[in-house]
């Protein structure tokens, strides 16, 4: 059990451990605790004398580039991880190792509330952080505070945000469907073919960012199928690529729809995925239709926006 001495208006943490002694002095009694708790846990381990101890160079920033480094290089990320350790960097990089505690991640968790973020969000942020600090102390044998990441989760949860993942189940109306399909056919300035693109989203249960990546040489008409490559999944690893039907059985027939669009180069729908989800969005204004979007990249598939 830790001890801790007030001294002037300094505090002193003491840890005795498995024949291991440390002491360290800290500006309030909360930060002396949170370092006996993470020197305890690491001692209990029996890994006490095998970790390094970080210094004021091995920042996070420090941590996410040799991370990025070892881990990118052999298994590259997806858009989605790179950016959450690009603003990780950005917002905690300066950050030492030593330093970074509960208390300052519940700090980090506050600004990114105030900026708008949700908890949702937050989570997957101190999720990449707790995967780079793992590594670290498994890799390269660093003694790092990982239990400082699980502090702050417990303290979203205490006040109250909701870090859980919630589908979307709006579901459209058929009349819908029809006054979107009627809007673009009469459309004449409308060079990217919506209603195919949503009609196919629809028959195939695809992310618009996969619709929009299939390839003419990828494409089997006898067997009916497609292959979808680098298809997203939760280890956002690359060349996960991905055999699949294209059926008719949803009242669109995916591969009549395929076979329709012009073959003059090497994509299907050549066309970005922002400016098919901006002339969704204008197409929904102008429908009237309340609260409908279109998904790009989120893990809920654009079927579960439309009926089957």
């Amino acid at each position: 059990m830790a001890t801790f001495q007030k001294r002037g208006k300094r505090w002193r943490a003491i840890v005795r451990r498995r024949g291991h002694s440390e002491s360290k002095s800290f500006p309030t009694k909360a930060a002396a605790e949170e370092w006996a708790r993470r020197i305890e846990h690491t001692a209990d381990l029996g890994h006490t004398q095998q970790y390094k101890r970080p210094t004021a160079a091995n920042t996070v920033a420090w941590m996410i580039e040799e991370y990025t480094k070892a881990v990118g290089r052999v298994k590259p990320f997806g858009r989605s991880k790179s950016a959450v350790l690009d603003a990780l960097t950005r917002d905690l990089g300066d950050v030492a190792l030593a330093d970074l505690t509960a208390e300052r991640l519940n700090e980090y968790v506050a600004d990114r509330i105030a900026a708008g973020a949700g908890g949702v969000t937050i989570s997957v942020d101190l999720s990449y952080l707790a995967t780079a600090m793992r590594w670290l102390q498994a890799v390269r044998r660093f003694g790092v505070n990982i239990q400082a990441v699980q502090d702050a989760r417990d303290a979203m949860k205490y006040a109250g945000v909701d870090t859980r993942s919630r589908e979307r189940d709006r579901r459209p109306a058929q009349d819908e469907l029809d006054a979107l399909f009627s809007y673009w056919r009469n459309n004449e300035r409308m060079q990217i073919p919506m209603m195919d693109i949503c009609q196919f989203a629809i028959a195939s249960a695809m992310r618009l960012s996969e619709i929009c990546r299939l390839a003419w040489p990828d494409l089997n008409e006898n067997k009916r199928t497609i292959v979808i490559r680098d298809r997203k999944d939760p280890r956002e690893t690359i060349g996960n690529n991905q055999i699949v039907p294209l059926l008719n059985a949803t009242g669109y027939n995916a591969l009549e729809i395929v076979k329709r669009q012009p073959k003059g180069g090497h994509r299907i729908f050549p066309y970005n995925p922002k400016s098919i989800s901006t002339a969704f969005t204008r197409a929904v204004k102008k429908c009237g239709i309340d609260d409908l979007r279109l998904i790009i990249e989120n893990d809920v598939r654009f079927l579960r926006q439309f009926p089957a």
